[in-house]
């Protein structure tokens, strides 16, 4: 966004209000498709320009900005694309999900959904299969040139990321039940620090051949939380409870925000979820609401449901062009990784090494 000049920081902050400003048209677009309805369509449009956390979240650099513009022009395309049909809308609607996948690796759990056409029984299985198959293939051609030079760099087939065992770690070992308990600012904050150098002692005992690898580096570190997480059945359930409330609540976290904030985000969020029931109720297309519905489904991408950072890395291009150097978050509310991967920071020294750094509870958020 800022042309490899991490320092046009206001640039790069119009930019992601640009990207963002999208997002409520294609939410409209979404629901005319959905319901058939202009009003309906209408009221989706105004809810979202004025949906809070789409205001905060445009107003600052994040990979929401581009994230979200994205993941739905995706859906608008696919859903577009089985109405028609249209080859060339199934393939820009794969391309754009991969293009998601690029900015947020987690992206890729909603691939499977680029076979969606053929559930849709209006047309020949023939034709249904042709429009899953362009998806599928807009999907993996703009996803090749990433994973290429993935391959050629690491030696390794690393599609996106190197994330995955990264954020599985992140989300599954005891501190992330610590850090469900914290009372205060401060004592969470502290139990961040506390966990970044636990993982940076976990990572130096993996050894040389670990950490020259991402690959291997990600595989251990799913293991290592796997087998905590096997040792601790009880601990375990205790944990998934939490994520599963942290997942649904309708307010965010108390130890960032006052009362107020916290009443009336949970009122607001409280109508959004009735209203989002009454409308999968009344679509008038029961295949789209059921598709909807598989999406909202769909679990966290760390089971963890605990930390969201953006860390400068070497195998996502998210980290390789973006405005300033990666900030690290953490949020009670979504998953992230301590990772390689995300599309936005400019390259660094340490491009072929991917570096971990600690993360920062600055932008909690819900």
């Amino acid at each position: 966004m800022t042309g490899g000049h991490p320092e046009r920081v206001a640039a790069a902050k119009v930019a992601g209000a640009a990207a963002s400003s999208l997002v409520a048209p294609l939410l409209a677009a979404l629901s005319a498709m959905l319901f058939g309805s202009r009003t309906i369509a209408i009221g989706t449009g105004l809810a979202a320009a004025v949906h809070p956390s789409f205001i905060l979240v445009s107003a600052d650099i994040q990979s929401e900005t581009i994230f979200l513009p994205l993941l739905l022009g995706a859906g608008c395309l696919l859903l577009a694309a089985t109405d028609r049909p249209s080859t060339s809308l199934a393939l820009g609607a794969g391309a754009l999900l991969a293009a998601a996948a690029l900015v947020r690796p987690t992206a890729l759990a909603l691939a499977p959904f680029a076979l969606a056409p053929l559930c849709d029984r209006r047309y020949p299985l023939r034709a249904r299969a042709h429009l899953s198959g362009a998806a599928v293939l807009g999907l993996a051609a703009a996803l090749a040139p990433w994973t290429v030079r993935n391959a050629l760099m690491f030696h390794e087939l690393i599609p996106v990321s190197d994330s995955w065992g990264s954020t599985f770690f992140e989300g599954n070992t005891e501190w992330t039940q610590r850090l469900y308990e914290a009372r205060s600012r401060g004592e969470f904050e502290k139990l961040v620090l506390d966990a970044h150098r636990d993982k940076q002692a976990r990572l130096e005992a993996l050894g040389p051949a670990a950490s020259q690898s991402p690959g291997r580096r990600s595989s251990a570190l799913a293991r290592l939380a796997l087998e905590e997480r096997l040792g601790d059945p009880a601990g375990t359930a205790r944990l998934y409870a939490r994520k599963i409330w942290q997942w649904i609540r309708p307010y965010p976290t108390p130890l960032y925000w006052p009362a107020a904030v916290l009443a009336g985000v949970g009122l607001l969020y409280t109508a959004l979820y009735a209203a989002a029931a009454v409308g999968l109720a009344r679509a008038r297309r029961r295949g789209a609401a059921l598709f909807s519905l598989a999406v909202l489904r769909r679990p966290p991408a760390s089971p963890r449901g605990a930390r969201k950072s953006s860390i400068s890395s070497s195998t996502s291009p998210s980290t390789r062009s973006g405005a300033t150097r990666p900030r690290p978050t953490f949020s009670l509310r979504q998953s992230g990784a301590w990772s390689s991967a995300s599309p936005c920071a400019r390259p660094t020294a340490a491009a072929r090494s991917p570096t971990m750094a600690p993360v920062s509870s600055s932008a909690i958020r819900s």
